[in-house]
């Protein structure tokens, strides 16, 4: 299970965020991406460039089925990301909508953060949980 209880909503809260738009998610755009999504497992790491992340990050939102949550840590400064847990979960109340994903993880990069926790699920939310340091460990090759 993925804890929803302590959410982590910084870009909210600041006048320079600018929101996404209200629609689904990017959908995984190759076939590459799409296999990716279906197949991710917990302590799988990869190297994609943030919009790329985003899009496989949502991908797998919707290969894990209703109900099932999935978590990263995604390392901002060098594209490192790595799946941490997929679980049943409910959603806090205070999860976005799909369309701002990428806003909120460029916010965070620009603003100098060098990892964040990021849970998606189906069919479009997404939240980004303040977990513990030792919930995921990127490995950097």
């Amino acid at each position: 299970m993925i804890d929803a209880e302590n959410v982590d909503l910084q870009y909210l809260q600041c006048a320079e965020f600018e929101q996404g738009n209200r629609s689904p998610y990017v959908r995984p755009r190759n076939a590459f991406e799409q296999r990716l999504s279906a197949n991710l497992r917990p302590g799988l790491l990869l190297k994609l460039e943030l919009e790329t992340a985003a899009r496989v990050m949502a991908g797998a939102a919707l290969s894990a089925g209703p109900g099932q949550a999935v978590a990263f840590e995604l390392d901002l400064q060098s594209g490192w990301l790595e799946v941490i847990a997929v679980g049943s979960s409910m959603p806090p109340i205070c999860a976005d909508v799909a369309g701002n994903l990428v806003p909120a993880l460029c916010w965070y990069q620009r603003n100098g953060f060098q990892s964040i926790y990021v849970a998606v699920q189906s069919p479009d939310l997404f939240w980004l949980p303040v977990l513990p340091a030792s919930a995921g460990t990127l490995k950097r090759v």
